[in-house]
């Protein structure tokens, strides 16, 4: 509840205000049927009244004065003051925008982190691409919370900004490291799953890819590069070095710029059904 008022009297102080009318450089301008954003507007333009300068600093000191006690109060209990910086790429620009929000949103309801202030830079475009970053002031529960801001929300950077100086129990470290140990065999047991997953669809597309190019040179027959991609749909520069392998496995043949399939007595043999049973069979009789 404290830290919504603070962002309230930051962004928008002249709502609590409601002078008439504001002198601008086209004279006198009527508040009245003028929304919030275009009041702010007009403040920006016009020097203020004198109402309003006398109001408008006394805002800001008091927003002030409520961060420092909110920072103060939360110190004492052990909160760690520290700044960050996340930066995301991606594509489109809307979608980059908006991931963005949703990840603060989300450190703001962490109920480790208190949100001091956020400060969002404009999308710029990368190569096709777009980066965003968020410049974020927080105060953490404690150094592990910290530790697990680093995995959780992959900053660019931390800066402590206080307390100076930290003093750690051997229950809390051991408790710490016991915590980091366990998050580090989870992702350690995800990405190995994540490579298993890897090498079977590599393993499926290239059994997949080696069919489709059997299969074309065999009602076909042989062709260049050029054509056997585009009936198969992979581009040339991808296809070639497939096709080279292919060759060295004795799949296909080439010869000069075409490819083929190789004649019988050249193809690898293969164990069938019908040359694998007799054997069984002899087996059984001796």
């Amino acid at each position: 509840m404290q830290s919504t008022i603070i962002s309230f009297l930051l962004l928008s102080p002249i709502s609590f205000f409601s002078p008439r009318k504001v002198r601008g450089e086209k004279g006198n301008r009527q508040w009245k049927g003028e929304s919030g954003e275009r009041r702010a507007e007009l403040v920006n333009k016009a020097p203020p009244s004198k109402a309003l300068k006398k109001r408008l600093p006394n805002a800001c000191i008091m927003a002030k004065a409520t961060s420092k006690d909110l920072i103060r109060e939360k110190l004492e209990k052990g909160y760690i003051h520290f700044s960050t910086i996340i930066e995301i790429l991606g594509a489109p620009r809307e979608h980059v925008v908006s991931t963005m929000k949703s990840y603060v949103d989300k450190i703001r309801h962490d109920e480790q982190y208190v949100v001091l202030k956020e400060e969002f830079s404009e999308p710029k475009e990368v190569d096709k691409l777009f980066t965003q970053f968020v410049d974020l002031e927080l105060l953490a529960k404690d150094a592990s919370a910290i530790a697990f801001f680093c995995f959780d929300y992959m900053p660019s950077s931390i800066e402590i900004v206080e307390p100076q100086s930290f003093t750690y129990r051997a229950a809390d470290f051991s408790a710490f490291f016991n915590d980091m140990q366990a998050r580090l065999h989870k992702i350690d047991r995800f990405v190995k799953e994540l490579a298993a997953q890897h090498k079977n669809l590599l393993r499926n597309s290239n059994r997949l890819l080696r069919n489709n190019v059997l299969i074309v040179l065999t009602y076909k027959g042989a062709m260049g590069l050029d054509e056997l991609s585009r009936r198969i749909g992979v581009p040339p520069d991808q296809l070639k070095p497939f096709a080279e392998e292919m060759v060295k496995e004795k799949y296909i043949m080439k010869e000069g710029e075409r490819y083929s399939l190789p004649q019988k007595q050249d193809r690898k043999p293969k164990k069938t059904l019908k040359t694998v049973i007799p054997k069984a069979k002899a087996m059984k009789k001796a």
